[in-house]
Parts: C-alpha cells; structure tokens; sequence
C-alpha cells in the first residue's frame, strides 16, 4: 500500500492510495473477500508509516474543520481528542488485517536523536529511531509500538567484483545507537 511515491523498485501488486476512504476501502476489500484475497496475498507492506498516519489524521482535522488534528479539541467545547481518534482510526483498520491473518509490514524513515538519555545510566549520546519517536504524542510513534518486532535495516552496498547488490543486514534487538525489538523475550 503506497501512502508515498516511490514503490516502483518491485513487481508486485501495488495499490496507491491519496486519502484515508482508499485505504479502508483496500482493507474492508481485503477483509471482506478473506478467502480470495489470502490467495493472493498474505503480507500487506505499508510504505510508509508517517505518510499513511498523516492521511489519517488529516481525515480527522477535516471531520472537524481544522487544519491539524492537534486542533480538534480546541476548535469546540466537548470536541474529544483528535490524536486518540486517528490513533483508535488507524488501529482499527490494521487490527482488521491481522484478526484476518495478514502480515502487516510498516515501512518507516529514520531520524537520529542527537540528545538520547540512556534511561539506566543517563549517559546521552546519539541513537536511530524510527521516525517520529522522539514525539512522545506523535502517531508514528504509536506506530512503532504497536508493532510486535521493530527491524532497522542496514544497507551493505554492492559487491565491487560481481555488481551484485550485497543483501542488508537486519538489526533485531536494540542497540546503544539502534533502535529494534521484539515484544516477545524469550525470541533472540
């Protein structure tokens, strides 16, 4: 699903979307036609979580009549937080997909926080996180630990002798300055 350009590097089924009614539609079709659609598909590959959690929120800002969900509550007296209702929006429709079966893969950008505070020794140095983690009322965040694994890929580059791009690695536990994990600890 490509809530931003730039999916064209594989062959397989795309689906573009521009606002939040394309992508539940995509879900409720998946869900829907369960049987037919885990013929086809079984992994649903998110690219990426940022662009698809503003299209989100930006259906709640135009439910309400603002410009940013962070306004909702403010624009009217009894208005409940437009944060909450993308979060609960967005959840809704990826617990959709995975009560039917489906593999959700969320892509992310990174960003490096330069000011990380070790929170054990308060040491503080820089770390990669997914992008929108050091917002603690950002929605990507809310993302990121909803997920039940969280991988940071690292790019190898290519092989000089043969031009073969050279597989990434995958980081899969957190690191001083990497962030990934595993909501279950008995997985290495």
């Amino acid at each position: 699903i490509m809530a931003e350009g730039g999916g064209n590097a594989r062959n397989v089924p795309k689906f573009a979307i521009d606002d939040w009614d394309d992508f539940t539609q995509i879900v409720k079709q998946l869900v829907s036609n369960y049987d037919k659609a885990r013929e086809s598909y079984q992994t649903i590959i998110i690219d990426t979580t940022e662009a698809l959690v503003s299209i989100c929120e930006q259906k709640i800002a135009k439910r309400y009549g603002v410009l940013d969900v962070s306004m909702v509550q403010d624009a009217q007296k009894g208005n409940p937080n437009g944060y909450m209702l993308a979060r609960t929006m967005f959840k809704n429709q990826i617990n959709a997909l995975t009560r039917h079966g489906f593999t959700v893969v969320f892509i992310s950008h990174e960003m490096v926080d330069t000011d990380y505070t070790d929170p054990f020794t308060g040491d503080k140095y820089e770390k990669i996180m997914p992008f929108g983690s050091n917002k603690e009322k950002g929605s990507t965040r809310f993302v990121r630990d909803l997920c039940d694994f969280v991988v940071y890929t690292v790019p190898m580059g290519v092989d000089s002798d043969s031009g073969k791009t050279i597989y990434s690695k995958a980081i899969c536990k957190e690191t001083k300055n990497v962030f990934a994990r595993s909501r279950y600890p008995m997985m290495q």
